[in-house]
């Protein structure tokens, strides 16, 4: 089988149904995706928060977002990072854990409206 089969022959949907459960207990997903991803964000939320403009890459073709859509952006950015953090590494601590399921519904319920907002500035309006 090639390097892209899917041999479980999972879907998009089953992919999703992964983020309800804990993720594997190994170091390298606490601290890298836990802590380093979420990181790399934050420094990429916070160079781009004071800039007037910001570009979107997608497959085909670029979208520059402009006004305040940047910090609504940004903060849709910060809110996947916080649930990358909650995810990976708050789900994995003993202490934490209990916490990490409303920080991730915390962090969907500002992300689902700040991506909303911006879709329709930016290609609706």
């Amino acid at each position: 089988m090639g390097f892209w089969t899917n041999k479980d022959h999972r879907t998009f949907l089953d992919d999703l149904d992964d983020l309800a459960h804990q993720p594997k207990q190994s170091p390298w997903t606490k601290w890298f995706t836990g802590c380093l991803v979420p990181s790399l964000i934050l420094v990429y939320v916070l160079h781009t928060s004071g800039e007037k403009s910001m570009r979107v890459l997608s497959r085909t073709s670029s979208l520059v977002i402009t006004g305040d859509d940047v910090h609504l952006l940004c903060a849709a950015y910060l809110s996947i990072a916080v649930f990358i953090h909650a995810h990976c590494f708050w789900n994995l601590s003993e202490r934490l854990e209990p916490y990490a399921e409303k920080l991730k519904v915390l962090s969907l319920l500002v992300f689902i409206p700040c991506v909303c907002i911006v879709f329709w500035h930016q290609i609706l309006w």
